[in-house]
């Protein structure tokens, strides 16, 4: 998925909500001065009250910085060089899991242009390949199920073993991004 951010293709992520509305609640979205998304969980109750959730991940206008796989070393003479595997996969060196990446080390910045939350399985053929994904050779769908049905696997394989699986149909924020102009100084985690 980094190298289809660094290509342009990835445009989009989604992340299950937490905590999930209970079954047979209705979600909302709005937007308002203090909230990116308002999430509105009507639990059943047709007079229930509507709760608003902030999305954990930022608002439009944020900045996310991308870990990712790499390796970091520093020279004799204290020069400091980053890898990353995204980049070339064959480097003979220590890779290190994204989840140690410092911010000092990251190369890619993206600015929210937009957050929603939706039903993982109601996503688009348009927004499954804005998240990236390559449609495989299956010939007997249209090209909007196609593009989807390549998403429910890359979605079952990060989500199903976690309870989140496209069966479960979890309700997910949808956040668009871009690459902003400025440099990634300015991103916040």
């Amino acid at each position: 998925m980094v190298r289809a951010i660094l290509d342009g293709t990835k445009t989009q992520t989604r992340r299950v909500v937490k905590p999930q509305p209970c079954e047979g609640g209705r979600v909302r979205n709005l937007v308002n001065e203090f909230w990116s998304v308002q999430l509105g969980i009507l639990d059943g109750n047709p007079h229930g009250e509507w709760q608003d959730f902030k999305c954990p991940y930022g608002k439009v206008g944020d900045r996310l910085w991308v870990r990712e796989t790499f390796y970091h070393e520093t020279d004799f003479h204290g020069s400091p060089s980053t890898w990353y595997r995204a980049d070339d996969d064959t480097f003979p060196g220590m890779w290190k899991p994204s989840i140690f990446m410092r911010k000092a080390q990251c190369r890619i910045v993206l600015e929210i242009t937009d957050v929603r939350v939706e039903r993982v399985a109601t996503i688009s053929g348009w927004d499954a390949q804005n998240e990236g994904v390559k449609p495989g050779p299956i010939f007997d769908e249209t090209a909007d199920e196609m593009w989807k049905s390549e998403y429910r696997i890359l979605w079952d394989s990060l989500n199903a073993k976690r309870g989140f699986g496209w069966s479960v149909n979890p309700w997910v924020w949808a956040i668009t991004f871009k690459k902003p102009p400025t440099p990634p100084d300015r991103a916040t985690e």
